[in-house]
């Protein structure tokens, strides 16, 4: 029928983001030892935003770092971004998050 699903709608949504330049250098958002390595990285609500997230980068073969960070409604299984990043003051945006490589960080220089 052509009718446009609710997964086609997040998934073109998805790559539209993978496509975007990085947000990085996350120099400003991150502890010392990350300093200087750039990342993608990209806000998300959910586990599951995350999992479309990491299947999309996989089939557009993105290969450099990403990271993710978990939106607000995480909070009970997301440590305090003053626990990840002490000194730092928090983006307006993130009140909890959660970090995943998708790659090896300090494979990027």
């Amino acid at each position: 029928t052509g009718d446009v699903t609710d997964m086609d709608l997040i998934i073109n949504a998805v790559k539209e983001k993978l496509s975007k330049v990085p947000i990085g250098p996350l120099c400003q958002y991150v502890d010392k030892s990350l300093l200087g390595k750039f990342f993608n990285y990209y806000i998300v609500n959910n586990g599951a935003d995350f999992g479309i997230i990491c299947d999309a980068s996989k089939k557009l073969k993105i290969q450099q770092p990403n990271l993710i960070i978990y939106g607000h409604d995480e909070e009970e299984q997301s440590p305090q971004w003053a626990i990840l990043f002490p000194d730092v003051e928090c983006p307006a945006v993130v009140s909890n998050v959660i970090l995943h490589y998708m790659s090896d960080p300090s494979a990027h220089t």
